[in-house]
């Protein structure tokens, strides 16, 4: 299995809303593929056919209904990130998965740079080492120095955005999972965001991930996933990143 890093089988996730008399819904349901080491695998479809939850059950934020999520390390055992501990999927996320949600909810009283800071920490690299490349990867991302000691509580939409995207892209992940990282950033932001995924891609980080704008997608992209009303309806090669 060197070649994969990620393999999926007959994945689904239903959603029961208590609220509404216990009506389920399906967010997707048997969804199956493999991500090989160091491909960018896209997921394209319309809004509500279910690309969020499947990321999200992949990074655990959400707890799939059914199915195996099998992540293969490169030093160690095959690892269910669908049934592990809670405990290994934080340490998981710590060193090896990286994750963009579309929104980034900050944490009170803490600054921007320790944010980022704390994430290279996690993974083992010194405190200075780790305060230098934050500080690097947040002024590539146009945060300016004197935010660094701000609480990005009280930063713009845009600005908290690219606090998010800083402390998932400096740690260098072996999996990196991408939320459409770029829907609330501006032309200029959307550009330097898109150019630093391009130079994990180029180092062979495993990626999936989902973009608002299909361009954008198809730059990236060795295969794209289609989701149609929860289900898988096509995995294709990027002829276009071929």
């Amino acid at each position: 299995m060197q070649d994969i890093i990620l393999k999926v089988r007959n994945l689904s996730k239903k959603f029961n809303l208590h609220l509404l008399g216990g009506k389920v819904i399906t967010a997707f349901q048997n969804a199956s593929f493999v991500l090989k080491r160091g491909e960018f695998l896209g997921i394209s479809g319309k809004s509500g056919s279910g690309k969020s939850s499947l990321i999200k059950c992949i990074y655990r934020t959400y707890l799939s209904t059914e199915g195996e999520i099998v992540y293969y390390p490169k030093n160690g055992m095959p690892i269910d990130l669908a049934r592990c501990l809670d405990e290994e999927i934080i340490d998981l996320r710590h060193r090896k998965i990286g994750y963009v949600s579309q929104f980034f909810y900050a944490i009170p009283r803490v600054s921007c740079l320790k944010i980022v800071t704390q994430t290279l920490i996690q993974q083992g690299v010194d405190e200075d080492g780790a305060k230098r490349r934050a500080k690097n990867m947040l002024l590539r991302l146009l945060i300016p120095e004197r935010l660094f000691d701000a609480y990005p509580s009280t930063f713009s939409g845009g600005e908290r955005q690219r606090v998010n995207i800083a402390q998932a892209l400096v740690k260098k992940a072996e999996l990196l999972l991408l939320d459409e990282p770029t829907a609330s950033l501006d032309k200029t932001s959307r550009a330097i965001v898109l150019d630093e995924i391009l130079k994990l891609k180029k180092k062979g980080i495993s990626v999936i991930g989902i973009f608002h704008d299909d361009e954008e997608l198809k730059r990236f992209a060795d295969r794209i996933l289609v989701l149609e009303e929860g289900k898988i309806k096509e995995i294709y090669k990027n002829d276009k990143n071929s």
